[in-house]
């Protein structure tokens, strides 16, 4: 097994490319203090993790001791010491914080479980305090979101607007690592008024993310178990923004539905 390659960036200037989450930098001085092979900057790769520091967006000061993932989408290595690139949010939902420009960012090679081995802060002392614990912290959330398999999604409906189910975070989607997933998913609406006017469905199918995508592969298998209103449906969607599975139902005006739903699935090794 080789060592992971781990490092500290220097990056003057994050700068937006327009797209959510993504960012471009150039001239990143490379730090590599256990470069087992020479090659410095050359042993940096495509979809490795950055760790950058937090700077709040609305007051534009530093969060001390916050670093949030993102992941490396395009590469162009100067020579051994010097490289620029670009990066995307790679963290379930939606972005918080904006990068921090002017300080030093924790460079991770990305296994093939998907997590990162972030260098130490006490190695590398000029990053960050608390930086590294920071880093391993969002890794550590993730694996245990991953480990809390079935995942149990609530919701309410009481109108006929597609509805996505959330979980008790109130996150409307399961977060993926980049693999190939099969799911079976039960999903039951019921009726606030105790009428006994239900529905239950169970949906089957297959979901990939990749460096680049998040797609349903091929057909989801619905099976109608109960439906007292041909109007209620429910419908499983791949969320391309957040690279994760959601599920969406939808009910009927003046009905109040109670909705609850457990996402199982197995992942490709």
């Amino acid at each position: 097994m080789s060592r992971p390659v781990q490092a500290a960036l220097y990056i003057d200037t994050f700068t937006d490319t327009g797209v959510p989450g993504e960012y471009t930098f150039v001239n990143a001085s490379y730090n590599n203090q256990s470069d087992a092979t020479g090659n410095g900057a050359y042993d940096a790769a495509i979809g490795s993790a950055l760790y950058v520091p937090a700077t709040d967006a609305n007051s534009s000061q530093q969060v001390p001791g916050c670093v949030h993932r993102y992941k490396l989408t395009a590469l162009s290595v100067v020579d051994g010491q010097t490289l620029s690139g670009t990066v995307i949010w790679d963290e379930p939902g939606p972005q918080v914080d904006v990068p921090t420009n002017g300080t030093y960012v924790l460079y991770a090679e990305v296994a093939s479980d998907g997590y990162g081995s972030p260098p130490s802060d006490l190695v590398y002392n000029f990053l960050p305090p608390g930086s590294t614990t920071a880093a391993l912290e969002i890794d550590l959330r993730d694996i245990t979101n991953q480990l809390a398999i079935p995942v149990q999604l609530t919701g309410v409906t009481t109108d006929a607007i597609p509805t996505k189910l959330v979980n008790g975070s109130g996150v409307n989607f399961v977060s993926l690592l980049e693999a190939l997933y099969v799911f079976t998913i039960s999903v039951q609406g019921i009726n606030a008024d105790n009428s006994g006017n239900d529905c239950a469905f169970t949906l089957q199918g297959a979901i990939k993310r990749t460096a680049t995508a998040t797609a349903l592969v091929g057909g989801v298998l619905k099976s109608i178990l109960l439906r007292s209103d041909p109007a209620w449906d429910v419908e499983v969607l791949a969320d391309t923004v957040s690279n994760g599975i959601c599920v969406l139902v939808t009910g009927s005006a003046g009905v109040t539905l109670n909705w609850t739903s457990s996402v199982d699935f197995t992942k490709s090794s």
